[in-house]
């Protein structure tokens, strides 16, 4: 868990993000960085973003921020590294830090 959380506060710091997080495929929080009412929202989400049945409708939390999902898989289980960052602040889209956060999380889960 430390080392997932490491992880991923280097790459929020790094690439200047709100909150990035590790969700399971239910949504629920597995680990994050950031301020927690924010991974908690993120994380809820994380899985639905790109269902096509999704209804575009966000928590208020995220309203404002522009998020970026990736998909990571591990021993047959489907994960998902989330980023947020405040549409009006952000430089970039975060995905290169996404992508960077979601090969060091499959490193260190395929390690355990």
């Amino acid at each position: 868990y430390r080392a997932l959380c490491f992880q991923l506060e280097r790459c929020c710091a790094q690439g200047k993000l709100d909150a990035v997080v590790l969700a399971a495929k239910n949504g629920l929080l597995v680990a994050g960085a950031g301020e927690p009412k924010l991974c908690e929202a993120l994380s809820a989400v994380a899985p639905v973003l790109n269902d096509p049945h999704f209804d575009g409708r966000l928590p208020e939390r995220l309203r404002g921020q522009r998020i970026a999902v990736r998909s990571v898989a591990v021993e047959g289980e489907t994960l998902f590294v989330a980023s947020a960052t405040l549409a009006k602040r952000a430089t970039h889209s975060g995905d290169g830090w996404l992508q960077r956060s979601a090969a060091g999380v499959q490193r260190i889960l395929q390690a355990a």
